[in-house]
């Protein structure tokens, strides 16, 4: 058998590919980055300011309705009132990936296309928004910890069921595969959009300290909901759009 020769060795070394290039066929985990999703986010949601935040507007309107509800028990208006506000949320993040994603496409998004696909969503957009309410509630009751990861599994389910038209619970598998291997980082994205709607809803009194008679209260809710739930929807899309574009998604 011959003895390996050093000019040998380096014949062999050179005939391998090199270690960049390994490593550029491997998968990269770690591509998608916190910061550009919230600059981006940030930067589409003020740039689509004007369309975004008509759009939910006007699907929080109906809201106004319980300034002028006749005299019912307290407990009985807040329940509704809240159950009102979260399928509003649902719809208008329903209608607003589809902004968002347009956008991306470089194509134009006008008002009576999103209150379209407001519409064409509703039904899916609240059984997903109200399913992985109650899943991060139901794992948050149990650790912490499996609640924040639900909360990043789930993140990006909203677009991926309105984007690939998929079910409920395909959305929310869809959602989990992207978040493989980037759920602390995706937990620094959702943080924004969870905050600051508990900021608003701890804020206006809505659980307590409300009057829903208060018309001028009324319509700051709805001000500050409109903003808040179309900044949820861009930066949960523009993450979807960032995780799709990883390796193997």
């Amino acid at each position: 058998m011959p003895v390996p020769t050093a000019k040998s060795s380096l014949q062999l070394q050179a005939s391998l590919p090199p270690r960049t290039a390994i490593a550029a066929l491997a998968p990269d985990e770690d591509d998608f980055s916190p910061a550009e999703a919230l600059t981006d986010g940030f930067r589409c949601w003020l740039s689509q300011l004007h369309v975004t935040a008509g759009c939910a507007l006007l699907l929080h309107a109906p809201l106004l309705v319980f300034a002028f509800l006749p005299d019912l028990p307290e407990v009985l208006v807040i329940g509704a009132f809240v159950a009102a506000a979260v399928a509003v949320a649902a719809v208008v993040q329903g209608a607003l990936v589809k902004a968002v994603l347009d956008q991306e496409r470089s194509l134009p998004s006008d008002l009576g296309e999103l209150l379209q696909a407001a519409l064409g969503n509703a039904r899916r957009a609240i059984s997903l928004h109200v399913t992985v309410i109650a899943g991060v509630l139901g794992h948050l009751l149990m650790l912490v910890t499996p609640g924040l990861r639900y909360i990043a599994d789930t993140f990006v389910a909203l677009p991926a069921l309105v984007a690939e038209e998929k079910s409920v619970g395909s959305a929310l598998d869809r959602s989990a595969r992207l978040a493989r291997g980037a759920r602390m980082r995706i937990l620094l994205v959702c943080i924004v959009p969870w905050t600051t709607a508990a900021l608003v809803a701890a804020s206006s009194g809505v659980f307590g300290q409300s009057s829903f008679e208060d018309l001028p209260w009324l319509v700051a809710f709805i001000f500050a909901r409109a903003l808040d739930t179309s900044l949820a929807a861009t930066l949960s899309t523009i993450t979807y759009s960032k995780l799709c574009s990883r390796p193997g998604n």
